[in-house]
């Protein structure tokens, strides 16, 4: 019994690090921004303020970063 369940954790961490990945790379492949997304298309929001918002979503970082973040997110539940 105790081998059963240890391979099955054992085979559970790399499930859901490529579930992440291909779950993350799914939400990356949608055309558009997704701050132009949230403020909508007739938004009275200057370039400074959309890039304070890219910023403050943390998509004016690398993509690794991002997944790295997104990876905790999704992890922690």
């Amino acid at each position: 019994m105790y081998h059963f369940v240890t391979r099955r954790i054992l085979i559970l961490v790399p499930l859901l690090i490529t579930i992440s990945i291909l779950v993350f790379s799914m939400i990356q492949l949608v055309p558009g921004d997704p701050v132009t997304m949230m403020l909508g298309e007739y938004s009275v929001a200057t370039a400074e303020n959309i890039q304070v918002l890219r910023e403050q979503l943390g998509l004016d970082k690398p993509l690794y970063v991002q997944y790295w973040t997104y990876f905790f997110i999704f992890a922690s539940g």
